[in-house]
């Protein structure tokens, strides 16, 4: 069987054609409308062969956790918390936090990778210049400028831990690798 770079590398057409086609099926399934259409397909015998209800309810984020445990919106809920950075996530919910229990490479997915209630830390940045403009001469003008990046030199948190089975699941543990503050002083001249 040809090696992945071997196949990107002579067949670079259909490679794209395929990226293509996954990322508009991605963008097809995230529109509202056309959940229950992609639910009743993907839910066919010749697929996963599972009720539609079931699959629309889970491109919708809702979940049934089995073994008796109560039925979960997780975009909703998790995103219900007062955030800060010991805990930015509900890690409260009924999530499987013992490694043991947790599906194998193997299983199909049905925990989403991606919540769209739950966003990280918001950029949230000033930036700040002063120009100042002398004529010199009739014709020769100097222009001094003076640039301030991250003038109020804030922190930008990277996202929270979200692997259930750590113990610093829901934490925020780093920082991104965001400017500090910057000074920069132009001098130009025209003439």
């Amino acid at each position: 069987m040809p090696e992945l770079s071997e196949f990107a590398e002579k067949r670079r057409g259909d490679l794209k054609l395929m990226m293509r086609a996954i990322l508009e099926a991605s963008q097809f399934i995230e529109t509202a409308g056309n959940q229950a259409q992609t639910a009743s397909t993907i839910g066919s015998q010749s697929y996963v062969n599972a009720p539609s209800d079931v699959i629309d309810a889970r491109l919708q984020g809702k979940y049934t956790l089995g073994k008796g445990l109560d039925d979960v919106t997780f975009g909703e809920d998790a995103s219900n918390v007062n955030k800060s950075l010991d805990q930015w996530i509900n890690t409260g919910l009924q999530y499987e936090k013992n490694a043991a229990n947790t599906p194998a490479a193997f299983h199909v997915r049905v925990f989403p990778r991606v919540f769209n209630e739950l966003r990280a830390d918001g950029l949230n940045q000033w930036n700040a210049n002063l120009v100042r403009n002398f004529k010199i001469w009739e014709n020769i003008k100097l222009q001094l400028r003076g640039d301030v990046i991250n003038l109020q030199n804030r922190s930008q948190f990277a996202g929270p831990d979200i692997t259930p089975t750590n113990s610093t699941f829901g934490k925020v543990q780093a920082q991104t690798s965001s400017l500090n503050r910057f000074y920069q002083i132009q001098a130009r001249v025209t003439f």
